[in-house]
């Protein structure tokens, strides 16, 4: 498991996998912090046919209030 503050941003409808059940496992690892968007895998890649801007923006969001948050 990761030693460091960790972000998980994850799509909900993953074929390979149950993001929700993963997040249910990871649920009670320190410093790790887990999100479901209500997307599919690539959804914050503009490039991909799943992408979904609403969704990036919110992940992205996200992934800079962390960012700052950890390094000040």
């Amino acid at each position: 498991m990761p030693r460091c503050p960790t972000l998980v941003i994850q799509a909900k409808y993953e074929q390979a996998y149950n993001p929700s059940h993963l997040q249910q496992k990871l649920a009670s690892k320190p410093m790790m912090l887990f999100y479901i968007f209500n997307g599919r895998h690539g959804f914050c890649d503009r490039f991909s046919p799943s992408f979904n801007e609403e969704e990036s923006k919110k992940a992205m969001k996200l992934s800079f209030d962390f960012i700052t948050k950890i390094v000040g």
